[in-house]
């Protein structure tokens, strides 16, 4: 599946863009600022194709990243600064809390990355496709390797054969790159089934998946007078969302949000009415009729297997999620997720 993923939501990385059209000079007095601070900054550093600077790197025991056909996919944290030092982006917690930028909801830590033209600027895959899985490099980017994919004209980042192309036809930052290569691989979904699987079998062992991607166990039965719900009903729902590190981004329970740091005050906490369809999952709705809002189709298809007492926990794969967009700060995209479900009631 892998180049047919259009993944818009890494444009966090890109800054400025790239013209469609060359013009000779674009870059002389910017390619001159660079040089004369490259010189008083970091001369020892080492250029490498396509003019990217390598300031540091310790190669990692993996295989080598290579480029977007070896490995279109690459599971790193990172952090950006520019040339005066000010981080621009960065995945990491403890550098967060010490910037004053910390915020106990966000994910922080290793994030999925798309490459090549789609994913990311230029001088990025470049950093990325000399390093090894589980390897550290220290890698400046000059603004013209840095140029973003131009909304006006194209979605994808430009790529060019040399970087005189690039000084003709791009701008964008300069920036520094701190990157943790952690893994790298192609079917972006066997590796998230791969992460299920050594979840599963910790907190549900000996269950297996209902459908692909979907894990079910569960953790208390209705009562014994129960009956089966059916399309048109309403029932009330408590629920727990988490990451599979443990981390929780949703939930009913104000008590819980206030413990887990995702507490807000605009928000009315109490178990959520869902509109049940019993004849096909995907339209179950959150609220009370058929026109309420949608859900994420593995949030769905836990709740389509329940009954109203029951207690249950799901494990899903992005793909019945939040696939490559994410949702906001809270769940990085490809992220498959955990939820712990109660049915409390039914609307008679």
């Amino acid at each position: 599946m892998k180049k047919t993923v259009i993944a818009l939501a890494f444009a966090v990385l890109a800054f400025s863009a790239c013209e469609k059209t060359a013009t000779t000079g674009k870059n002389d007095a910017a390619r001159k600022y660079f040089d004369a601070w490259l010189v008083t900054n970091y001369p020892e550093a080492v250029r490498v194709e396509p003019g990217i600077y390598i300031i540091s790197e310790t190669q990692g025991e993996g295989e080598l990243a290579g480029t977007e056909d070896d490995h279109y996919f690459a599971y790193m944290e990172y952090t950006s600064y520019d040339l005066d030092g000010n981080v621009q982006a960065t995945t990491d917690k403890t550098l967060s809390q010490r910037l004053g930028t910390y915020d106990a909801s966000y994910y922080y830590g290793p994030k999925v990355m798309v490459r090549g033209n789609v994913g990311m600027s230029a001088g990025l895959d470049a950093a990325i496709a000399r390093m090894r899985m589980g390897g550290k490099s220290k890698v400046i980017i000059p603004g013209w390797l840095n140029a973003s994919a131009s909304q006006s004209t194209s979605y994808l980042y430009p790529r060019y054969d040399t970087e005189e192309e690039y000084l003709k036809k791009c701008t964008g930052t300069n920036l520094i790159y701190d990157i943790d290569l952690r893994d790298g691989f192609n079917d972006v979904y066997k590796w998230e089934n791969d992460s299920l699987a050594r979840c599963a079998q910790k907190i549900m062992p000996g269950v297996d998946t209902l459908k692909y991607g979907f894990y079910y166990n569960q953790t208390q039965a209705p009562a014994a007078d129960a009956d089966s719900l059916v399309t048109g009903d309403v029932i009330y729902v408590n629920y727990y969302g988490r990451l599979l590190n443990g981390q929780m981004f949703a939930t009913t329970v104000a008590d819980s949000a206030k413990f887990h740091n995702i507490y807000d005050s605009g928000t009315t906490y109490g178990s959520q009415a869902v509109y049940f369809d019993s004849d096909d999952y995907t339209n179950i709705k959150l609220g009370t009729s058929s026109s309420g809002n949608d859900c994420i189709d593995g949030f769905a298809y836990a709740l389509f297997r329940m009954r109203v007492g029951e207690k249950g926990t799901c494990l899903f794969y992005s793909g019945l999620g939040y696939s490559y967009n994410g949702s906001g700060s809270k769940i990085p995209p490809y992220s498959p997720l955990r939820f712990d479900f109660e049915i409390v009631s039914k609307k008679e």
